[in-house]
């Protein structure tokens, strides 16, 4: 028997009926907005941005949830500034972009928790490519389309 809390299933109800409601793109979309913790403008961070494709529509769903848990935990994550992400159902383009503070936290939250549990559940699931980059303070929220051009103008 799974046991999911309340909460979070209405949340990701809510998420599913928020998409359908959105269609003005064609496609039924997820999007985590920039949730950021107090940024110095001054001060430089690590970017790590991501995006791909699922190899079917139908992992969309077995990702939500695994999906919220990332971002609960990087809510918390010990050197995690900043993140943003983005999962849309039919054209199954996923997004996510996270600021640490420096490599060493950014890698620290890369192989721990649920982070790393997705990264091994799902490393058939999407091909995507990757960047890394530096910032100031003073640039974020970072705009996910951003991200996406800076990966793909980086192959």
């Amino acid at each position: 028997m799974v046991v999911v809390e309340q909460a979070s299933l209405c949340k990701i109800l809510n998420l599913i009926l928020n998409s359908v409601a959105n269609l003005h793109n064609s496609d039924i979309m997820v999007e985590t907005t920039w949730e950021s913790s107090k940024v110095d403008p001054e001060r430089e961070y690590v970017v790590y941005a991501e995006c791909g494709e699922r190899s079917s529509i139908w992992s969309y769903f077995s990702m939500l949830m695994p999906a919220l848990k990332v971002t609960q935990e990087c809510k918390t994550a010990k050197g995690a500034i900043a993140f943003a992400g983005r999962m849309e159902f039919f054209s199954k383009k996923i997004v996510r972009i996270a600021v640490f503070e420096d490599e060493k936290t950014l890698m620290e939250f890369a192989h721990s928790g649920q982070h790393a549990k997705c990264m091994v559940q799902f490393k058939d699931v999407v091909k995507a490519q990757s960047a890394e980059w530096r910032i100031t303070g003073s640039d974020i929220p970072l705009q996910i389309d951003d991200a996406i051009h800076r990966i793909q103008s980086k192959k």
